[in-house]
């Protein structure tokens, strides 16, 4: 069953998000059973955004694909160039939220 990754992030004024979503998107092809990938800056004209800047969604073909994706090395590669590019300095450092859920 594929597994649907869903993250948000807060990234810091003058971020690369170029970089940042390059990097997501290389991931696709390098990390078995890693599906897709779409992400990009939050457009939304909703005010629900908790204050998340940038959001990406990957398909893995299943759990066991996104198990063995957490400690890929090409996936730690990217976390790190991510944890540089986040805004920490506002609601106690949460930058970051995840979610995962089984689904077509």
């Amino acid at each position: 069953m594929v597994v649907h990754h869903l993250v948000y992030l807060r990234l810091r004024a003058g971020a690369d998000e170029g970089a940042v979503m390059a990097a997501l998107r290389g991931l696709v092809g390098a990390v078995p059973g890693l599906l897709s990938f779409a992400g990009g800056k939050n457009t939304s004209p909703e005010d629900i955004s908790r204050g998340f800047t940038h959001a990406f969604a990957m398909q893995f073909e299943s759990a066991a694909a996104r198990d063995g994706y957490l400690p890929h090395p090409a996936h730690l590669v990217v976390k790190e160039l991510i944890g540089e590019q986040l805004d920490r300095s506002d609601r106690g450092g949460d930058a970051v939220a995840v979610m995962d859920f089984n689904g077509e």
